[in-house]
């Protein structure tokens, strides 16, 4: 906050998904008020959480996920200044090993070695997260929604600017 960004990228909820959809909704409603309040200028991006294959005994968070992600564009839009940006829509559902996009989506790594939740601290999750392309996917989709605003946010610095300059 004491940067004072010109805009602020969040994607947020993913390690929360245990609590339940609406306490992620009531925490991302908080998270945007404060940031909203406190950063009035910035531009907001929110995205969805991945729906990334799941560990066995995981399955029950995709419902919660699936709802959490539901609920945030109308967040979104009750916030002046944010924008929705729809990751998990982009990148698919990526849990059939069959469709192209699956490759792209998650490598199950991390401190546990992989799959096995019964080794993985501290609640039993897998780790999965994006692989490499799976990154890079999700990077285009943030650019496609990043680079239009940068370019306003550019435009407005130097309009004020010959602004400023034209009355000294």
């Amino acid at each position: 906050m004491q940067a004072n960004p010109d805009v602020v990228l969040l994607k947020a909820g993913t390690n929360d998904v245990d609590k339940g959809a609406a306490s992620m909704v009531t925490d991302m409603t908080a998270l945007l008020a404060a940031l909203s309040s406190s950063l009035p200028r910035a531009r907001i991006l929110v995205t969805s959480i991945l729906l990334l294959p799941q560990a066995p005994g995981m399955a029950n968070f995709l419902p919660t996920i699936r709802q959490y992600n539901a609920a945030l564009p109308g967040l979104v839009a009750a916030v002046p200044g944010a924008s929705f940006v729809d990751i998990a829509g982009a990148t698919g559902m990526c849990f059939d090993p069959s469709d192209p996009r699956y490759t792209l989506c998650a490598v199950c790594n991390g401190p546990c070695g992989g799959y096995d939740p019964s080794a993985c601290p501290p609640r039993g999750y897998s780790y999965c997260h994006p692989s490499g392309a799976g990154y890079a996917l999700m990077g285009g989709v943030w650019a496609s929604a990043l680079l239009p605003i940068l370019h306003e946010v550019l435009q407005s610095k130097t309009t004020a600017a010959a602004a400023t300059a034209a009355v000294a």
